[in-house]
């Protein structure tokens, strides 16, 4: 048996105070593929579209990490991205509508790790945040409030409206 200093004893008392800490799960852009489109385990049609959503994601990423751009992903960025992909719009079109249902109206998920890298597991599902202001020019949700927004030289830009971090400021 071995004899603890008290500094030991006095770490093992602390630890055995202090609350679980809970689990973060880093998911691959295939799995939170998955989520979106569930059942798709199952059908080689949906593995299809399972591929084109992960890349849209892992496009979206990198070019947000590469841009310096909020990590976070939402539904609509990632229909975006699946409609300006090169296959037949029969097949656009239904991944979208695939994605666009009641269950991943508030889908948001980011990169949570300092580097980007392709077919790795650093996606956390995160919840969604509404902008709380609205443009004054175009109507569009807005991070900035309306005093501090100003007129676009030709119309609104995404970057225009500003980011969540604006809207903590």
């Amino acid at each position: 048996m071995t004899m603890m200093n008290k500094e030991q004893e006095n770490a093992m008392n602390l630890e055995s105070k202090l609350p679980p800490m809970p689990t973060v799960t880093f998911l691959s852009a295939n799995d939170v593929a998955k989520e979106l489109l569930p059942g798709s385990d199952f059908d080689t049609a949906n593995a299809f579209a399972v591929s084109h959503v992960s890349a849209a994601i892992e496009n979206l990423a990198e070019w947000k990490h590469l841009n310096g751009k909020d990590a976070r992903i939402d539904l609509d960025a990632v229909v975006r991205e699946v409609r300006e992909m090169n296959m037949s719009w029969q097949s656009k079109e239904a991944i979208v509508a695939a994605l666009q249902t009641e269950r991943n109206a508030g889908f948001v998920c980011e990169w949570a790790l300092p580097e980007f890298t392709f077919n790795e597991s650093g996606f956390l599902l995160t919840e969604k945040r509404e902008a709380p202001f609205t443009c004054k020019y175009c109507g569009s949700p807005s991070w900035l409030d309306p005093v501090d927004q100003t007129p676009p030289p030709d119309y609104c830009h995404d970057s225009d409206h500003g980011n969540r971090l604006d809207g903590q400021a």
